[in-house]
């Protein structure tokens, strides 16, 4: 599972996956969903609906699909050569895939991708110290954060990062800062999608230890980029 998607109990599976009431599907068919497996096991799914549209030429519609989830890069592939070769539709979308997303380097043209990027995770930190101390990082380090929060001023100060082999410690201090930044900012870098050095160059982070900024985004580096299947 990828930094920024949740878990999903019983009822959220009936609710709103297996759920397929008309108004959601905007002049489309019913929801189809398909599974493949490899040696009896199953290792990939898809929910997606047919919107049927013909014209003189023919067929013309289109296969939107609303997940695609695999759990290796073959079954990825073979999940959505299917999707991408549904009889009598002319084009697939897809609204919500990751920004790095494998298929990029599957395809031998991937500019017909018609790839476009918009923001879909929203993260919020309302408890400093707690969020701080319950991510992984990629490496030990100590860092002084001087962290502005207007809206949530409980937040605001400077609070010592420490992220040592038995797990990271968030405390409060006095010591000079290594970065100065807005929670705002924190929380965009919080899953790794952001970089501070990103937001540096937009005027956004202030370092006043050299090399800081390179520190703390080694800590907060995560493989892949965050990303949610769901809209919540």
């Amino acid at each position: 599972m990828r930094v920024g998607s949740f878990s999903r109990n019983d009822g959220w599976w009936r609710a709103e996956f297996a759920h397929d009431p008309e108004r959601w599907r905007r002049g489309g068919g019913p929801a189809f969903f398909l599974v493949h497996e490899t040696d009896g096991a199953a290792d990939a799914y898809a929910r997606y609906r047919i919107h049927s549209e013909w014209d003189d030429r023919g067929p013309k519609g289109s296969v939107d699909v609303q997940e695609a989830i695999a759990l290796n890069p073959i079954a990825e592939r073979e999940l959505w050569a299917y999707l991408f070769s549904v009889d009598l539709s002319a084009k697939t979308r897809a609204f919500n895939v990751p920004v790095d997303w494998g298929m990029r380097f599957m395809l031998s043209e991937p500019r017909r991708l018609g790839m476009t990027i918009g923001d879909a995770v929203w993260l919020r930190i309302v408890d400093l110290p707690a969020a701080l101390e319950r991510r992984s990082y990629a490496g030990n380090d100590r860092l002084i954060l001087e962290v502005k929060d207007a809206f949530c001023p409980w937040n605001a100060g400077r609070w010592q990062l420490e992220v040592a082999p038995d797990g990271p410690r968030v405390t409060r201090t006095d010591s000079d800062p290594d970065l100065i930044l807005e929670a705002g900012d924190l929380g965009s870098t919080y899953l790794g999608g952001v970089s501070l050095a990103e937001l540096a160059l937009a005027g956004r982070v202030e370092e006043c230890t050299p090399g800081a900024v390179g520190r703390a985004d080694a800590l907060l580096r995560t493989p892949l980029a965050p990303w949610c299947p769901a809209v919540f």
